[in-house]
């Protein structure tokens, strides 16, 4: 098995990103999720290609799982993902982008390849979000992006 050296000098067998598209409505913030056939509600993610930095790997996911196009839209840096996928080491950099408004209805049909198991997404509150997430690395990854979005606030 090979492991790859990444920046901060950890290893991992799989290097991936993705991010959580987010916009305000007054002061409540939505997020967008996917929703997997097999997991429930997801942050699009991905593999990173060769050549290609987390950043561009993460809004390159965004686009093909979900349609929305983040590419030059203000971010926010989240804390990486790490956990083993069939005892392989996986790590996830994360990334909150930020949307001047909503830009699809609340749910939105995907129009995806037919290897995905996404195939809708919903636009929701971020409260709601950190609830649903299928996952306790996402639950944790959407909690700090609120926690960051509301220090944010109070800055301003």
């Amino acid at each position: 098995m090979n492991t790859i050296k990444i920046e901060d000098g950890d290893v991992a067998d799989i290097i991936s990103a993705g991010g959580i598209p987010y916009y305000y409505e007054g002061d409540t913030v939505y997020v967008f999720l996917a929703l997997h056939r097999e997991y429930g509600y997801v942050i699009p993610k991905g593999r990173l290609r060769p050549e290609e930095t987390p950043l561009e790997a993460a809004q390159r996911e965004i686009k093909e799982e979900t349609g929305i196009i983040v590419s030059g839209l203000p971010y926010i840096s989240l804390s990486s993902l790490s956990y083993l996928v069939s005892e392989q080491k996986k790590k996830v950099h994360l990334y909150g982008f930020c949307l001047e408004r909503s830009p699809a209805p609340e749910s939105q049909e995907l129009s995806l390849d037919k290897d995905e198991k996404i195939e809708v997404g919903n636009w929701l509150r971020i409260d709601d979000a950190i609830q649903i997430a299928a996952h306790d690395t996402e639950r944790n990854a959407l909690a700090e992006l609120k926690s960051k979005l509301d220090e944010q606030h109070e800055d301003n």
